[in-house]
């Protein structure tokens, strides 16, 4: 190549090309600065962006996950405070029924203390009622698809039925015969899949007994007995069942899920009966008032091991459950809010280590890349006027 050329100036097309890279280094480093990252589009560098955002999809997920929790939180907190009411004023009805139940109360005595019992049943109804957050309770009132409300399954009649089959049995005679109640008797899940036929062998077997020795006529009516008490279990087991799994289902549907990271995963939150919390006041004989012993069976719940319905001891026990369920589910609500803070904290840390530009690198690198385009525009200008040189050689 000629070294002396006013078509080719080697020397203009170096200092260009140094320039136009120093330039595109000066646009690069401006833009970093601007923006404030390293990687702020897939030009930039296109797997370091696509997994930024992989990343801030799951902060904004898990940032909504929080949000929805702490509305479950103010639930919880709310419910809460409702029944640490109505524990503390439950606490005051004791005292008031137990001086109710003792027969030496009387007169203007017990009136007062009666009307204190309306009063403080009454607060406690409140305290149930108005246990809302944003519209929404964990103490319902379980319904069915048609609104219809289903009151808690009454067992009295089962337990009733079982202990007079269990009574009945025990009676029955040493059976030497084709009568064998634990090959006949179905179980219960039998029994509802086909409640018409289940019992067919195990009643016609009953029926076909015939018993032997001196007290025969005595054996064969144990065994009508026990086959009695045993359909009249198997019948209050069925509806039972039946009035239990629609009981369960309304309570299913009212329960609250809420969602707790960011693949949307639930945590149920299960709701309370809140006709499990009331107290029922007694009902007067006709013609009378309350008697001392109403008011003893309504304090303690009945002579059975399981406290009756409507009563101070079922209620003061579904309270303190009430209390243990929600107090736990408010402190995994509170660990799973804390929990998704820690992970947007670190998720934040990391996407900031892939992407974020470090401005004190980037600023010195613009001062550098302005002293660079100073010099190499300064080097270009040089270079372009090295061809008007050749014009002295035709002077």
């Amino acid at each position: 190549m000629a070294l002396n050329s006013v078509i080719t100036n080697a020397g203009a097309m170096v200092a260009l090309q140094s320039l136009n890279k120093t330039n595109d280094m000066m646009d690069t480093t401006q833009k970093r600065i601007s923006t404030g990252y390293r990687v702020s589009d897939a030009k930039d560098d296109g797997a370091a962006f696509a997994v930024a955002q992989k990343v801030r999809g799951d902060v904004a997920g898990l940032t909504s996950a929080n949000e929805q929790l702490g509305g479950a939180k103010g639930l919880l907190d709310t419910t809460l405070a409702g029944l640490n009411k109505v524990s503390t004023t439950m606490s005051e009805l004791k005292g008031v029924m137990v001086k109710l139940a003792d027969n030496k109360v009387t007169g203007e005595e017990r009136a007062g203390y009666v009307a204190q019992f309306d009063k403080l049943t009454a607060s406690v109804n409140n305290y149930v009622s108005d246990a809302t957050y944003n519209g929404k309770t964990l103490l319902v009132t379980p319904k069915d698809a048609d609104g219809a409300t289903i009151a808690k399954p009454d067992t009295t009649a089962l337990t009733a039925a079982k202990a007079a089959m269990d009574e009945a049995g025990l009676a029955l005679p040493d059976l030497d015969t084709p009568f064998d109640p634990s090959a006949t008797l179905p179980t219960l899940a039998e029994y509802m899949a086909d409640p018409d036929n289940a019992l067919d062998n195990f009643t016609a077997a009953a029926a076909a007994y015939t018993g032997t020795g001196a007290d025969s006529v005595g054996d064969e009516a144990k065994v009508a007995d026990y086959a009695a008490a045993a359909e009249t279990y198997f019948l209050a087991a069925a509806s039972a069942s039946t009035a239990s799994a629609a009981y369960d289902a309304a309570m299913t549907s009212s329960n609250i899920n809420v969602v707790r990271n960011e693949k949307a995963t639930s945590y149920s939150i299960d709701a309370v009966d809140m006709s499990t919390l009331k107290i029922t006041k007694p009902a007067a004989e006709a013609g009378g008032e309350i008697t001392a012993e109403q008011w003893a069976t309504a304090l303690n719940g009945g002579p059975g091991a399981t406290p009756t319905t409507g009563s101070f001891a079922a209620a003061e026990k579904s309270v303190s459950e009430a209390l243990v369920q929600f107090g736990n589910d408010s402190r995994a609500i509170d660990g799973q809010i804390s929990f998704n803070k820690d992970r947007l904290d670190a998720m934040e840390s990391g996407l900031g280590a892939l992407i974020d530009a470090d401005l004190a690198k980037e600023s010195a690198r613009m001062q550098s890349l302005t002293i660079r385009q100073q010099l190499g525009t300064t080097s270009l200008s040089t270079a372009n006027q090295s061809p008007s040189a050749l014009l002295s050689l035709f002077r």
